[in-house]
């Protein structure tokens, strides 16, 4: 059955060693530095099939297709969506 796990990055990152992130959803400070810094430390741990959401920013969006073409980056306002290309 799935996990659910309400955290901040620096409790959740030991729990998820070894094992891999199906559903982020980044809701925690919204500014550009802070979402990039919280995605740099995830991204080793996303499923292959991951998703990866972003909330309440309008910008930040843009640096990520910059940094990581890699990635699929829908944006609509202030809520991101990142999956796998």
């Amino acid at each position: 059955p799935p996990e659910i796990y309400l955290l901040s990055l620096h409790d959740a990152l030991p729990i998820f060693q070894g094992r891999r992130i199906d559903v982020a959803i980044d809701d925690g400070c919204h500014a550009d530095p802070a979402i990039l810094s919280t995605l740099r430390s995830v991204i080793p741990h996303l499923a292959d099939n991951f998703i990866y959401f972003i909330e309440d920013n309008r910008s930040v969006y843009n640096t990520i297709q910059h940094l990581y073409p890699e990635f699929s980056v829908e944006n609509q306002g202030e809520f991101t969506v990142l999956s796998p290309r």
